[in-house]
């Protein structure tokens, strides 16, 4: 393994499937498989906490083949004590944001831990749940083939902009205005594939419309609404007009929730600090 590699940081990729491996290991309902598994003597009906040191021999007895041939692969890497600080610092961070917790010592640096945090049905379909651990940037990769941006025309026939994010199979979720401000190209391109755009709606006092367009190949990866708090950490994701560029990208913004509001319309709405630019419109929220 190359030095650059030992140093390097592990790739989003990576990381959430070795979080995940994590949370798996360490949960009460593997306990007395993984004790089976490597050969460590347990008393019937009780939890014995696992270590770090041993997830570290789970991976190098290559008990889960998929993953640590992953990993091996991937790393360049014969034995998981290669990155085994790199696994310690993960750790590190699924205790912060309290998805592990801490269960004991075995021996000098080789603590122990149980997975007690639960997730609901929706959140167990993917890995947004990681946000915390991993960060925004990390969403941005995991979500990018769901937040669309969505092209027309204004009214004076000038190319127009908004983003939206797909919720299903078919359904494109935006902003009434991004719908309502223009003419919506019949065709629109998702993930680099063309899709047909076969309904549109929009609510006549909401912000809110939908954009319906054929199969997309959606897969479901637990996105889910939340509830807000003051001070929150927030990102929006979205396509915004940039001078001076060829073509709109993908750009994430991070802020935080400032406070709450009634429109005068009468509609509840949250304040956040993250910068919104014409072409953000449409484009989900994202809560840390």
């Amino acid at each position: 393994m190359a030095r650059f590699s030992r140093l390097a940081p592990l790739s989003h990729f990576v990381e959430y499937k070795l979080a995940v491996a994590l949370v798996n290991f360490f949960s009460p309902l593997e306990n007395k498989k993984n004790h089976e598994l490597l050969g460590i003597p347990i008393q019937q009906g009780k939890i014995i906490p696992l270590s770090t040191f041993d997830f570290i021999s789970y991976i190098d007895k290559k008990i889960n083949p998929s993953l640590t041939n992953f990993l091996f692969t991937t790393l360049e890497i014969e034995s998981a004590h290669a990155i085994k600080d790199r696994i310690l610092d993960l750790i590190k961070r699924l205790v912060a944001a309290n998805i592990l917790t801490h269960s004991g010592t075995k021996q000098a640096y080789n603590e122990c831990y149980h997975t007690l945090k639960e997730y609901t049905t929706q959140e167990q379909k993917g890995v947004i749940w990681l946000t915390p651990v991993l960060g925004f940037s990390f969403l941005l990769d995991y979500l990018q083939p769901y937040i669309v941006q969505i092209t027309g025309k204004n009214i004076k026939g000038d190319t127009h902009c908004g983003t939206g994010i797909l919720i299903s199979n078919s359904l494109i979720l935006t902003c009434a205005h991004v719908i309502s401000d223009m003419e919506v190209d019949n065709e629109q391109i998702l993930n680099g594939k063309t899709v047909q755009v076969i309904e549109q709606n929009y609510h006549s006092k909401i912000d809110v419309g939908y954009l319906k367009v054929d199969n997309s190949n959606f897969r479901d990866i637990g996105l889910c609404f939340n509830n807000p708090r003051n001070m929150m950490d927030i990102a929006i994701a979205g396509y915004p007009k940039i001078p001076y560029s060829r073509a709109s990208s993908l750009l994430l913004q991070k802020g935080e929730i400032n406070g709450f509001i009634q429109g005068l319309d009468g509609n509840n709405y949250f304040l956040f600090s993250a910068i919104a630019r014409p072409g953000n419109s449409g484009g989900a929220n994202f809560l840390g």
